[in-house]
């Protein structure tokens, strides 16, 4: 998702246990009768008629949602990302004023998390709300580009295989490619890589790997696993393997390999600076 906002405070938030929740109270079940009264759409496992929900929110939108979900930890041009810290739980909402595409990619979205839920650690559901759809927090110590840059030792090759390994399963669980974890400029013809340029230049540090959509967490021993966000979100990929389809072949084959391509580049990068520190 583009237009990321810093929230450090989200990269040390510790979630509770979550594992049961109470569905028949609180605010968000005030949004479910609202909508209900007004006599819009209410999920049903179907998918989201969201052209129906512009006035759902009220006049103050943002504080509305925010009182509702909690701190807006993302923002980008179809959707805005709330976490509840009390609770752990993330909440996306769609913009009102999507394509018909985009709002077919949404509810494809919702349903490979619908019903791939606890199938891989990645893939987290809570349920739908009108709008959007909420998921389990995924406890995290930052993104790749923080790890990138960082002091730490090397992310090591067993640390990439297991990452590359977990890309691989997220694939053969869901039937698609995650659509936006890479943006690699090699990819492309030279007047889109132009028009791109500037997200490229963004992602070259990480080995063209987009960090927004990557995270880790250190785990017992001191090794490394890395997590996905919003695996097929993107309604308009960028060409991989001469397609956009992320249910192609050539697609989930190509972003694994240009994965797997990033971290080594990461490694590299790590390994040098790794070299300077104890040889100045």
């Amino acid at each position: 998702m583009e237009g990321i906002e810093s929230d450090v405070e989200n990269q040390v938030f510790v979630a509770p246990n979550i594992e049961k929740i109470d569905e028949g109270n609180g605010p968000v079940e005030g949004v479910v009768k609202k909508a209900k009264d007004l006599g819009l759409n209410v999920p049903s496992g179907q998918g989201l008629d969201l052209s129906q929900i512009k006035n759902l929110y009220g006049e103050n939108d943002y504080f509305e949602k925010k009182r509702l979900y909690g701190d807006r930890i993302a923002k980008g041009s179809t959707a805005e990302v709330f976490l509840d810290r009390k609770t752990g739980i993330i909440t996306k909402i769609f913009e009102p004023n999507l394509t018909e595409a985009q709002i077919k990619k949404n509810a494809e979205q919702i349903g490979i998390y619908k019903n791939n839920n606890g199938k891989q650690e990645s893939l987290t559901f809570v349920r739908e709300i009108p709008g959007g759809w909420q998921q389990k927090y995924l406890v995290n110590d930052g993104d790749i580009l923080g790890l990138a840059t960082s002091d730490q030792p090397p992310i090591t090759d067993q640390e990439i295989d297991q990452a590359i390994n977990d890309v691989i399963q997220l694939a053969e669980i869901t039937g698609c490619a995650h659509g936006d974890l890479v943006k690699h400029p090699g990819e492309v013809g030279d007047w889109q890589r132009e028009l791109l340029r500037k997200q490229f230049e963004v992602v070259e540090q990480t080995g063209y790997i987009n960090f927004q959509n990557v995270l880790f967490r250190k785990e017992l021993g001191g090794t490394r696993k890395l997590l996905f966000l919003d695996w097929d979100g993107a309604s308009d990929p960028i060409t991989i393997g001469g397609t956009v389809d992320t249910k192609d072949k050539r697609f989930i084959e190509g972003e694994i390999k240009l994965f797997g391509d990033g971290l080594k580049n990461i490694q590299s990068k790590m390994t040098n600076r790794q070299s300077e520190i104890n040889n100045p």
